[in-house]
């Protein structure tokens, strides 16, 4: 069995970079893609410790950690599992019903995580400069140095709880769903397309096909904004306009889950 495990959704790589912060802290860690493990679960199995870590969408959980909680964590073999952790990120304090949401997950599938944890990072679409955009990271850096302090101890700490957990579950939930359909908000820039396929290889949720050589965007998009920023031209246009790639220390960061 392995000693500790961290899977981990990200989009444009703010999580991917709180998992390694994290990981680096503990012995024998290792860092798991929640998609990769969805294409193919023989890849993930229960460890002594297990961290599951994700931004947060619409103020709740992305549709691929919940399948990955409700399908794959709930058909492995829970009672190994000796201490669960969850670690979420966005660009404020405010978290919504995300920590209840992944709680209500995780009950269903028969398991209950001792410790949640939030780090603020930087707005994956953003107009921050660079400088800016390292004083967020430095800052989450500390925040994840606390956090892990707390891990190592395997300290408790319960998901936060919001007022009329109910109604807000049901409204961000609903908002979640309603924002699928990536063509309406989508669209390409055909003088700076050339075709590489890449949008098509690294959407998590296979959401984007080739069609005469151009992306085509379907209805099951998760707003990750991984097309946007691993496109090498920018030729992703987000409401007919282009935006700013998104760089953390300094590098684009895109993971490739189809050839």
């Amino acid at each position: 069995m392995e000693k500790n495990i961290i899977v981990y959704f990200s989009g444009t790589g703010n999580t991917l970079h709180i998992a390694k912060h994290l990981a680096a802290s503990m012995e024998d860690c290792k860092v798991l893609s929640i998609p990769q493990i969805i294409e193919n679960p023989s890849l993930f199995e229960i460890p002594d410790r297990l961290g599951i870590m994700f931004p947060v969408h619409f103020q709740s959980v992305p549709f691929v950690v919940e399948y990955f909680i409700s399908e794959i964590l709930s058909s492995k073999k829970i009672s190994d599992l000796g201490y669960l952790y969850v670690i979420t990120d966005s660009t404020s304090h405010v978290k919504g019903a995300v920590h209840q949401k992944c709680a209500k997950l995780l009950s269903l599938s028969g398991v209950h995580a001792s410790y949640y944890g939030h780090v603020i990072m930087p707005q994956n679409l953003t107009s921050h400069s660079k400088e800016d955009i390292q004083k967020i990271v430095s800052a989450a850096d500390i925040t994840m140095n606390h956090i892990a302090k707390d891990l190592k101890s395997e300290n408790i700490k319960a998901a936060s709880f919001i007022p009329l957990k109910r109604l807000t579950l049901a409204l961000w939930t609903h908002l979640r769903n309603t924002h699928t359909n990536a063509a309406q908000y989508f669209s390409i820039d055909e003088t700076r397309c050339t075709g590489c396929r890449r949008c098509y290889r690294t959407c998590p949720t296979n959401n984007i096909e080739m069609k005469s050589g151009s992306p085509l965007f379907l209805n099951h998009c998760i707003g990750c904004q991984s097309c946007i920023n691993s496109c090498p031209q920018n030729a992703i246009l987000k409401k007919n306009k282009q935006t700013n790639q998104y760089l953390l220390n300094g590098k684009h960061f895109y993971e490739e889950y189809r050839k």
